[in-house]
């Protein structure tokens, strides 16, 4: 099998199956890869269901891998793009620590949100291969895409157009769900639906990332595992998913929404849902999570390692030359 991340010749072991799906591991760059690798389009991500307003917005907690970002501060004052740029949050606060910032979204009202929030000017709802072609001659000191590498359905293209928009000595900057954070080999109970295809296509330890990118040329700064926690939100999220009160709190919080909304504007259901939303998912998040986390600690500590979910990572390109 030639392999879809490396793209060399390579014994690719089965590891696991999901519907369709077929999950293969890269003996060597160990990347692992669902088949067939096909993406889902980026608008596809955004739900504006109430339980997605309660569990994702995640009352705007800093991500563990940006509060890296703002410690290192890779080519500081340098212009940095973001790939996945989201509703702008990560990039408001590079502008505020002296980057040139752009940041390309594939949802437009991520985009619009950013702009109108955050006042970021220079953000599009573009792939990478279409900021290329709009932009053919920007270059970036800094390229950054937090939790957007394992959605990409074709990582050599998307390594090659990264290489091209970087300036000599460029850094990325890479965040990516860390596959080594479950204890248990089994993917029956303890399978997280947002970590399945068609959301995410790949999986990745800190060396499948080192192995991969110093095979596009790039040399390795850091590969750092975020510390294991006892409290965890996105435990708690994927216990509450498990036993299906997500569900009922959506529905709940619809219907309560829907009752006090039939009389009134677009305009006004919309600020009503935003803050029964807000009302709500402090409660779940500041209260029932962690009531949640403290009633399943025994089953944490027996199925999770000592890695934490998330890997951060550094790599400058020193090969610059045109493929």
């Amino acid at each position: 099998m030639i392999c879809p991340i490396c793209e060399r010749e390579t014994v690719a072991n089965l590891i696991s199956t999901y519907r369709e799906y077929k999950l293969y591991h890269c003996a060597i760059c160990d990347s692992m890869f669902w088949l067939p690798l096909k993406s889902i389009p980026g608008e596809s991500y955004d739900s504006d269901n109430v339980a997605g307003a309660l569990t994702y917005m995640n009352l705007r907690a800093i991500p563990w891998a940006h509060k890296r970002f703002f410690e290192d501060l890779p080519n500081k004052d340098g212009k940095l793009l973001e790939i996945g740029c989201s509703s702008g949050e990560f990039l408001e606060k590079a502008h505020k620590a002296g980057y040139s910032v752009t940041g390309i979204d594939s949802a437009p009202q991520n985009i619009e949100f950013a702009k109108s929030n955050y006042e970021l000017n220079n953000v599009f709802p573009f792939t990478v291969q279409e900021l290329m072609i709009r932009q053919p001659e920007e270059k970036y000191d800094v390229i950054a895409f937090f939790q957007v590498l394992e959605h990409i359905d074709d990582v050599p293209d998307f390594i090659n157009c990264i290489k091209k928009l970087l300036k000599p000595d460029g850094i990325v900057v890479v965040s990516v769900p860390n596959r080594d954070r479950w204890r248990v080999k089994s993917e029956r109970f303890f399978r997280e639906v947002w970590d399945l295809p068609p959301c995410h296509l790949t999986r990745w330890n800190a060396s499948a990332l080192e192995k991969v990118f110093a095979g596009y040329g790039f040399s390795i700064t850091l590969a750092e595992v975020e510390p294991s926690r006892l409290y965890e939100r996105a435990w708690s999220n994927f216990i509450s998913q498990k036993l299906g009160i997500n569900r009922l709190a959506e529905k709940f919080a619809g219907k309560t929404v829907g009752k006090q909304s039939v009389n009134l504007s677009a305009t006004k259901r919309n600020n009503l849902r935003k803050t029964v939303a807000g009302i709500a998912g402090a409660l779940y998040l500041k209260i029932f999570f962690p009531l949640l986390t403290a009633l399943t600690l025994p089953l944490k500590l027996i199925v999770t390692t000592k890695q934490g979910r998330t890997i951060y990572f550094l790599a400058s390109l020193q090969n610059t030359e045109e493929e």
